[in-house]
């Protein structure tokens, strides 16, 4: 099966060094990057990490300790609003993947009601993606939702997100509503993923028991 893995570099200079390096990458985890326009002297070079199977038997995901610092560098690589965020993080728990005491993941889990819980935030350290720690998170979610007496939990992502669209309906989630231009009125700025302008909420679901 081919996996949404792809990437595109232009680059022009000029004499006085004030060209522009367009980037877009796409890749297969918990969140696609943005298309992004930057300078040539702030590109650097890809530091993908490839992990091996005992490396990522290593992977170790908790609850971050109260008071401890929040990785809000992870968490605006699946949301851009640092203000959205923050209306979020108050009543939920931030759950965090460590490899050797480094943090390369996160995800926060929000209770909307007695039976269901929302993934409000799941995003993976850029040079740590592809490398299944997304899929590793989720089932840590459903899990510990489980344990917490939840028998749904849900999810949302962009019209635009094709990478995050295929892993969660890979590990068992389903379409169940579309929240029409949600990013378009609640962002202030366009949000653009794989040329495709983002402007609706997908929400997914899965129904989650003692045997999953």
């Amino acid at each position: 099966m081919l996996e949404p893995a792809f990437s595109i570099f232009y680059s022009s200079q000029t004499g006085d060094n004030h060209g522009f390096v367009l980037i877009f990458i796409c890749r297969f985890c918990a969140d696609c990057a943005l298309i992004t326009l930057k300078p040539l002297n702030s590109v650097t070079p890809n530091l993908s990490v490839n992990m091996n199977s005992e490396q990522i038997k290593n992977i170790k995901i908790r609850k971050l300790d109260k008071g401890a610092e929040i990785p809000y560098h992870l968490l605006l690589l699946a949301d851009p609003s640092e203000n959205a965020i923050n209306r979020y993080l108050n009543n939920s728990e931030i759950y965090i993947a460590e490899l050797k005491s480094k943090i390369v993941g996160v995800y926060v889990l929000y209770p909307v009601n007695d039976t269901t819980v929302e993934i409000k935030n799941i995003a993976v350290e850029e040079s740590y993606q592809r490398n299944g720690i997304g899929k590793l998170m989720l089932a840590h979610a459903a899990q510990t939702s489980r344990n917490k007496n939840f028998n749904r939990i849900i999810i949302g992502t962009g019209n635009s997100s094709i990478g995050q669209l295929y892993l969660y309906q890979q590990q068992g989630f389903e379409i169940f509503d579309i929240k029409k231009n949600f990013f378009v009125d609640n962002y202030p700025d366009p949000i653009f993923e794989d040329g495709i302008q983002c402007k609706h909420m997908i929400m997914l679901e899965r129904k989650i028991n003692a045997s999953g």
